[in-house]
């Protein structure tokens, strides 16, 4: 069940007394058994099931077959049903908040979707734009740092080893 308000009328109520529209996004699983063709048979139940109620297609993701993070189990003809591996898709599509408790109901109701999100959400036209920034270097140029070659110094004798380790143990204790 949702946890927010669908419809609240006079946020959403235009002048006209028609209700304005709003992005949703549905994501669903559906197991691994039913293969390619039934995930794609599930999406497109879903798509009809939001045109019948008016919606307005935005953009889709063909079901893509992925193991599950962890076990999805569900009781199906009195057994317990566990998967380990499905299908993931999703559809985006604007349509009224009046509809969204009735896609929730279709969805709830359909054996071959495990598990579903129905979300509000924007509309975009793809990923976020990808652009790192620092200020750190801002007007800088990057220098290497200066090599010290070893071996250049030459034999160290006791004495001298003895003195070295003594000044870095004596400024720690």
């Amino acid at each position: 069940m949702l946890a927010f308000p669908l419809h609240m009328a006079s946020a959403t109520e235009t002048a006209k007394g028609d209700l304005e529209t709003k992005v949703y996004e549905v994501s669903f699983l559906t197991p691994a058994k039913g293969g390619e063709e039934g995930a794609l048979a599930t999406l497109e139940r879903v798509k009809t099931a939001v045109s019948s109620m008016e919606g307005t297609f935005i953009a889709e993701g063909t079901p893509k077959q992925m193991p599950f993070a962890s076990e999805v189990s569900r009781s199906a003809s009195g057994k317990r049903e566990r998967h380990n591996e499905g299908f993931f898709g999703w559809v985006k599509f604007e349509f009224t908040p009046d509809n969204a408790p009735a896609l929730e109901v279709f969805l709830k109701k359909d054996v071959d979707i495990l598990r579903f999100i129905l979300i509000s959400t924007v509309r975009d036209s793809g990923p976020a734009p990808r652009f790192l920034s620092s200020d750190r270097l801002e007007g800088e140029t990057i220098r290497k740092r200066e090599v010290v070659e070893k071996g250049s110094a030459g034999p160290v004798s006791e004495e001298e080893l003895d003195k070295s380790i003594e000044q870095l143990v004596g400024d720690k204790a």
